[in-house]
């Protein structure tokens, strides 16, 4: 359900705590795009804003969801402008998503590794891809958490090198270690029934 005229005031939906992408992702489209509604532009936690940006853009179904979500918006502000119904508010609505689109853009492009490559063996990214892969093998039956950590495999991105075009954004992003390391223990965390091979995979974190 798509979020009624996204232009005008609504009740502000905060960024989950923990913001984490498996969060994200478990989250139904009205409230994801909530909470993008309510954080195109920064409030009083600054830092919370810049995490929550930064973790879209580097998860590639994150920030397609994201994007289809802007584009959809965009859209509706276009057509009331060919209506003739283009307000105020409808104009700086636009500015906004427009804003936002570029700051994800921008991210993407300069913060984030562009070539995505298989982890080695014989790294931690490795060995957390792997016990994954293992993971999604071995159940007969699967949960939403479940494709939820799989989805880091195929869609965590890693950090690109440091340039002088880098973003702030760059400072914090995580690296694709850090982000399969956070899909394993997030799955740990919201699991309501551990499985013999959630014990095997959750063998990996050191505690």
């Amino acid at each position: 359900m798509t979020i009624e005229a996204p232009w005008e005031r609504h009740e502000p939906y905060p960024i989950p705590d923990p913001c984490t992408a498996t969060v994200l992702r478990l989250l139904p489209d009205e409230s994801f795009d909530a909470v993008v509604r309510s954080n195109l532009l920064p409030g009083k936690d600054r830092a919370a804003f810049e995490e929550f940006w930064t973790l879209l853009a580097f998860n590639d179904d994150l920030a397609e969801r994201c994007f289809d979500t802007l584009e959809e918006w965009l859209d509706r502000c276009e057509a009331q402008s060919d209506e003739g119904d283009e307000s105020a508010r409808v104009r700086k609505f636009r500015r906004i998503c427009d804003d936002a689109w570029n700051r994800l853009t921008k991210i993407r492009d300069l913060d984030v590794a562009q070539r995505r490559v298989v982890p080695a063996p014989h790294t931690i990214a490795g060995t957390f891809a792997a016990a994954i892969a293992t993971h999604r093998q071995t159940l007969t039956e699967s949960t939403d958490l479940d494709s939820a950590l799989w989805a880091a495999v195929r869609h965590s991105r890693d950090r690109a090198r440091r340039s002088p075009e880098t973003t702030k954004a760059w400072l914090s992003a995580p690296v694709l270690t850090t982000q399969l390391i956070d899909a394993v223990a997030e799955h740990r965390r919201l699991n309501d029934t551990v499985r013999d091979a959630d014990v095997t995979l959750y063998s990996l974190l050191q505690d």
